[in-house]
């Protein structure tokens, strides 16, 4: 909750009140929320007067602390981290002079091409590896363990707990020593996740920040909230409130959904029950979401557009045979040899089906 939205609170309750707060800044910021209210914000207490009830002193870090003690949101919002992209962030739109809706178009796009782009990139060449290591074992490596067991069972006549357990131990020990053959093993394939969500996070929170002059209600606060506030395009004139029109969430939406369904046909084997779990899983989250994403300020919910729409290109072009050739990254057999054609022929028979 940022201090606006306590003060605001705070009159609410009180309509007949008159709040006069003034606070200590290098240039005093005075602006009206309400016609009833005139506020004056600084870093150091909110000294609030009331006509009928005299002075009365709230120390604004101590009643924060409460607050964001309370709220997990808050405390990512407080990392360190975060203030470091905000403040890059500001340094960026100071220096470059673009508007606020191109920096966060340009800075996702960069971050995206620089970190994420590479790792997405290493995550195909494992899955390719993963796959094959999968294909090894179907073929050779379990027929051999097999072969190996029945020689035991006639030999040392082991009964068939004993031999069930020998086998496992030994697909296990092959599965492993084919991971390190080909430098696969199946926790990298968690990296990209476990690099892509904590930037993703840290830079909705900087966004955040900005958008309700948070840790720090400051001049310089107070001028990236008003250059964010009339730095908007076409729809999106005010970035620092929800979209009343829906518009940005459900081009979220339908993006995420377009990346998971595209996902899902871009390979030929059978859906195991687990994957069908997370499609359905991911598919829910989207539909979730949406009430979270409707009720953020636009700045966020355009880098989460942003992102989404980035990530969709990434996935579609890791889908093309000519890229995976020249980042020589191994087809696979679970791969369709034109995933594009496939995917244009779905669309055109979900088209016709909804027209029809």
């Amino acid at each position: 909750m940022s201090l606006y939205r306590l003060i605001y609170l705070t009159h609410s309750f009180k309509s007949t009140s008159h709040i006069s707060c003034n606070l200590i800044l290098n240039t005093p910021l005075k602006f009206r929320i309400h016609s009833k209210s005139t506020f004056l914000f600084s870093n150091s207490k909110l000294h609030c007067t009331n006509r009928t009830n005299g002075i009365r002193s709230l120390t604004t870090d101590a009643f924060l602390e409460y607050v964001f003690s309370r709220n997990s949101v808050e405390k990512i919002c407080q990392n360190q981290v975060v203030y470091f992209l905000q403040e890059k962030l500001i340094e960026f739109h100071d220096y470059s002079g673009l508007p606020w809706w191109s920096v966060i178009i340009c800075s996702t796009v960069v971050v995206r091409t620089v970190f994420i782009l590479p790792i997405a990139t290493h995550q195909q060449y494992v899955i390719s590896r993963l796959e094959r290591v999968n294909k090894e074992m179907n073929s050779s490596v379990k027929t051999e363990v097999t072969k190996k067991i029945m020689e035991l069972e006639k030999t040392k006549n082991w009964d068939s707990k004993k031999l069930k357990s020998k086998y496992e131990n030994e697909i296990l020990k092959r599965r492993q020593e084919l991971h390190v053959k080909y430098n696969c093993h199946p926790l990298k394939h968690l990296i990209l996740v476990l690099i892509q969500v904590p930037v993703w996070t840290f830079l909705s929170a900087a966004y955040r920040n900005i958008a309700t002059m948070l840790p720090v209600q400051d001049i310089v606060a107070y001028t990236a909230f008003l250059e964010m506030k009339a730095s908007g395009f076409w729809w999106i004139k005010d970035l620092t409130v929800p979209d009343s029109t829906y518009t940005l969430p459900c081009i979220i939406f339908i993006i995420n959904s377009m990346n998971i369904y595209f996902n899902r046909l871009s390979r030929i084997q059978k859906r195991s029950i687990l994957s069908t779990i997370l499609i359905a899983f991911f598919q829910g989250m989207c539909i979730m979401s949406f009430p979270i994403v409707a009720s953020i300020p636009k700045c966020i919910t355009l880098y989460w557009a942003t992102s989404s729409l980035f990530a969709l290109f990434q996935n579609l072009l890791f889908l093309s045979t000519r890229v995976r050739k020249f980042l020589r990254i191994p087809t696979t057999e679970t791969m369709r040899p034109h995933p594009f054609q496939y995917i244009k022929n779905k669309i055109k028979s979900i088209i016709y089906f909804l027209k029809y």
